[in-house]
């Protein structure tokens, strides 16, 4: 009897996953070094900063919704949330996945691609 399910076609997980490799090239294209001092200061910054009640709730949604995926694709859609809704929502998004790793992850792209400098100022 022949298998009649259809099998993915190959590379298809690769196509699935978001493509870091281009975010990565686009965060060192407008890569603004900071100090380890103004790294620790902005992160501390965005970290100590409030949102509001229905952020903190969609904040909340947000991280469950990631709960169950991989370290990659967390970071990636971390990055997304930055960019769509903010650097703030973001960082209180990851905040709420209890995983520092991926917290430390999300500072250092922040910081690489530019977004801490504003809160620099």
């Amino acid at each position: 009897m022949a298998d009649t399910k259809e099998k993915p076609k190959e590379g298809f997980i690769e196509h699935a996953k978001p493509d870091l490799a281009q975010e990565n090239r686009e965060i060192k294209e407008h890569k603004e070094t900071l100090s380890r001092e103004d790294l620790q200061k902005a992160r501390e910054l965005v970290e100590g900063m409030q949102i509001d009640d229905d952020a903190k709730a969609q904040a909340a949604v947000s991280a469950q919704s990631l709960a169950g995926s991989e370290e990659q694709v967390k970071l990636a859609q971390l990055l997304k949330l930055a960019k769509e809704k903010g650097v703030i929502f973001a960082v209180k998004t990851a905040q709420k996945l209890n995983d520092p790793y991926l917290l430390d992850m999300l500072h250092d792209k922040l910081a690489e691609s530019g977004h801490y400098k504003e809160f620099l100022k």
